[in-house]
């Protein structure tokens, strides 16, 4: 993989309209696209694959900082978890916690009501690592309900 160093003068030797369109994924917080067209460019030339690709992208991100246009974070007070479970068609018969994963940014869990008649998934918010909400901090011990992830077993 390259190192940094080495990634600066792979970016550099990009033509302008290329970093510019990289660039551009990248200030609307679209990593994944940004990612994409690296790899396209750089892959059969440079042995550029998603690893290194990713940390490009990175490089980005650091440089543009507060400029990129974040996904505005999900509200996570009681009232506006209950509105939006409130607004589910069906019966809530369950709250999940998935984990949805690590990203450049941290991790992500999506909170659902799942409903019976009809059954389905509604979605609550999104919590990311990155947030400093209160709920975040929960401890197990202080939930009226124990917290049961789904077996990754199946």
């Amino acid at each position: 993989m390259m190192g940094k160093e080495a990634r600066a003068e792979w970016w550099e030797r990009l033509p302008v309209g290329i970093r510019n369109e990289i660039d551009g994924y990248v200030l609307q917080d679209a990593m994944l696209a940004a990612v994409r067209v690296v790899v396209d460019v750089g892959l059969v030339r440079d042995d550029v694959g998603v690893g290194t690709a990713q940390l490009i992208v990175g490089d980005r991100y650091a440089r543009h900082g507060d400029r990129i246009a974040r996904t505005p974070e999900s509200p996570l007070d009681l009232e506006s978890l209950a509105y939006r479970a409130g607004g589910a068609a069906g019966r809530i018969v369950a709250i999940e916690a998935i984990w949805d994963g690590d990203t450049v940014h941290d991790w992500f869990v999506r909170l659902l009501a799942i409903t019976a008649d009809p059954v389905e998934e509604h979605a609550l918010a999104t919590v990311s690592g990155v947030q400093t909400h209160p709920m975040t901090k929960l401890r197990a011990g202080s939930l009226p309900r124990p917290l049961n992830p789904p077996s990754r077993e199946g």
